[in-house]
C-alpha cells in the first residue's frame, strides 16, 4: 500500500468515526493521523463537520457553537510546531 492509499483509508475511518462514534473517538483518531501523515488538515474538516452536525451554542463558551473547530485549529497549530521541534536536529 502506498501512502496515498493509507491516507484515503484514514480519511474514511476518520469521517466514519465522526458520523457514528462519540466526538472523542474522532478527535483521538485525528490526532493519531496527524502525527502519522504530513500536514493532515482533514482533522480541521472533521472537527467542523462534528460541530455542524452535533454542536449547540452554550453559555459556557459565550454562545459559541464551533468550540471543537476552534479547539482543532489550536491543536493543529500546536502539534505542527511540536512536530517541527521533534524532527529538528537540535533535539539531540
Amino acid at each position: 500500500m502506498n501512502l496515498l492509499t493509507l491516507r484515503v483509508v484514514a480519511d474514511i475511518l476518520l469521517f466514519q468515526s465522526v458520523l457514528f462514534f462519540p466526538w472523542w473517538v474522532g478527535a483521538s483518531l485525528a490526532l493519531v493521523f496527524f502525527f502519522f501523515f504530513s500536514n493532515y488538515a482533514e482533522m480541521l474538516f472533521a472537527a467542523f463537520l462534528t460541530d455542524l452536525l452535533y454542536a449547540t451554542p452554550t453559555e459556557r463558551f459565550g454562545g459559541l457553537q464551533f468550540v471543537l473547530s476552534l479547539s482543532a485549529v489550536v491543536v493543529f497549530v500546536f502539534c505542527t510546531m511540536l512536530k517541527q521541534y521533534l524532527r529538528s536536529p537540535h533535539l539531540v
